[in-house]
Order: C-alpha cells, then structure tokens, then sequence
C-alpha cells in the first residue's frame, strides 16, 4: 500500500533506527569494539533521526529546520539540524538511546543472535522459516536446564 510506505510512526522510526544501529552493537558485543562496517547504517539512523528532529516535530521540539529556506525541498536539512546545538543534542540523545535499547536487547538475547550468527555462517542465507526455526531452536536449548546441555549424556554432578 502506496500510503503505508510513506506514512510513518515515531515508534516505526525508532525501529528502524535501532535496526541501523545493530551491526555496529554486535560488533561491540562481539569483537569488543566496532569498526567501519557500519558506516552506512550509523548514516541511516543519523538521517532518521535528523528528520525527527528537524522536520517531522518528533523530537523536543515542533520547529521544522524546512521552513529556513524559499523552497522546503532545497538545503541541505542535515546540515542545519546538526549544525544547530541543541538539535544536534537532540539527535545524538535520539541515537545514544536506541543504541542502549539494542544493546539491551542483544544482551539479554545473545543466544539468539549467536544461533543466527552460526546459522548464517553455515549456511550464508536465512530466508523467511529458517529464522524463525533457528530462533525456536535457541530458545529450546535455553530453556533445557544447563546440566543436561553440558554433560551431553553423563551422569550430572
């Protein structure tokens, strides 16, 4: 639907920026710190966020940067969000609380991220059933308690 993909929630948009932010997450988690492989996403959730605040009336404030111009479709809206102190706060504060909520959510679901991490290096694609299955599976083998999983059949201590 034509109107659907143009008419977005605040809460849509605070996903998408959380989604944006994960690779960079899991390479913290992961690797300990993150490195340049989620530019591109980091740019993504920048711009999302740059629309909340300076266009879209989803941040602190309803001031929309557009109307700085003749035209609302010419300028450059990032620049002069960012270039504005307390929107570039505003934005930085939208980022930094997505990114403690992925992190919270990637820490209290690390098993399930290292399943799907372990399925897709074995396999390099997981379409539709095959992520929902590998996520089943995680949680299974979470929920069966630690003793049966490390004894692999011997007698628990």
């Amino acid at each position: 639907d034509q109107e659907e993909r143009f008419l977005r929630s605040k809460s849509e948009i605070l996903s998408r920026i959380q989604i944006s932010l994960g690779g960079m997450v899991a390479e913290e988690l992961f690797f300990g710190e993150s490195g340049t492989g989620p530019a591109g996403d980091l740019l993504a959730a920048t711009n999302s966020a740059v629309e909340m605040v300076g266009s879209l009336g989803l941040g602190d404030s309803l001031v929309s940067f557009r109307t700085l111009s003749n035209n609302p479709f010419s300028g450059n809206l990032a620049a002069k969000v960012l270039g504005d102190k307390s929107s570039r706060e505003a934005v930085d504060a939208i980022l930094l609380e997505q990114k403690l909520e992925v992190t919270r959510l990637m820490s209290a679901n690390l098993h399930i991220v290292e399943a799907l991490r372990d399925a897709l290096l074995e396999r390099e694609e997981l379409i539709d059933d095959e992520i929902e299955d590998v996520i089943k599976a995680a949680e299974a083998t979470r929920s069966l308690p630690q003793v049966l999983i490390d004894s692999e059949g011997a007698n628990p201590p």
